[in-house]
């Protein structure tokens, strides 16, 4: 699966260039496997390239896409036994949530990181 989610990534870098949302939800297709695998420090890497993707591009799903993002960052440092950085990544997931969802996002906020 990595082999073909990073030859897509090419082609969709080349598609659209750096700051696309399809460029941003490939890298963190690719954060997953890396994590599924347990290969820690690369899934950590694809998912703070995905956060700042996001960052940068905008969506219509943007502050749900960083909590994900913060929630996966905060997985990987727990496993890491990383127990700070897993905890700042998880308050600025509920601090983003709590700053810009109503109180729908709220309720999947909650959901996204049980």
């Amino acid at each position: 699966a990595l082999t073909h989610y990073e030859e897509a990534l090419q082609i969709r870098q080349d598609l659209f260039g750096e700051d696309h949302m399809d460029v941003a939800a490939t890298t963190f297709n690719i954060g997953q496997a890396h994590h599924r695998l347990g290969h820690l420090d690369e899934a950590l890497t694809r998912y703070s390239k995905f956060y700042s993707y996001i960052s940068r591009c905008g969506s219509q799903d943007q502050h749900r896409d960083e909590v994900v993002a913060l929630k996966h960052m905060g997985q990987v440092y727990q496993e890491q036994k990383n127990i700070a950085e897993a905890k700042s990544c998880y308050q600025e997931a509920i601090n983003v949530s709590i700053t810009v969802c109503d109180q729908q996002q709220e309720k999947e906020t909650a959901s996204i990181l049980n």
